[in-house]
């Protein structure tokens, strides 16, 4: 899906995770997340939608055709989780693409959840060369104060 600045111009695409179910058709992720956080599955499937992405970011980058970021979703779950770090680093390495061409985008209320955790994280991501981008920023109640602190 594209993503737009202010000016109405495309300036990524981020990757959504959707269910093709058998019986029902495709389900979009309100539909299902509830489910997968309470089950533990909303770790593996973060874990394939980013896979995928450095998929499509390494086919992109060998067809040397311009391409704009791609931004995957994380849970607050998977954002937390010891992991993550371990992972991307592996992903980064196996696709060999440039982390500069993943977002990862996390919600205001994760972000803000555990607000020096959070912080942390974001300097690694940084450190990496991934970018972060919050999500639905302004439907919580934080505050431009938190936002300064971010990396």
């Amino acid at each position: 899906q594209p993503k737009f600045n202010t000016n109405l111009e495309v300036c990524g695409v981020e990757a959504l995770i959707r269910w093709n179910h058998p019986a029902l058709g495709i389900l979009t992720p309100h539909m299902f997340i509830e489910g997968a956080e309470k089950t533990g599955l909303i770790i593996p499937m973060g874990y394939w939608a980013l896979e995928q992405a450095c998929l499509q970011i390494q086919e992109w980058e060998r067809s040397n055709t311009p391409f704009y970021p791609v931004a995957v979703n994380l849970s607050a779950l998977q954002f937390e989780n010891k992991k993550l770090f371990s992972t991307l680093e592996a992903l980064l390495k196996k696709y060999q693409i440039q982390p500069h061409h993943l977002i990862v985008e996390i919600t205001e209320s994760t972000a803000m959840r555990h607000i020096d955790l959070s912080i942390r994280a974001c300097e690694r991501l940084r450190d990496m060369g991934i970018r972060v981008a919050i999500d639905d920023f302004g439907t919580g109640h934080s505050s431009f104060l938190y936002l300064k602190d971010l990396p």
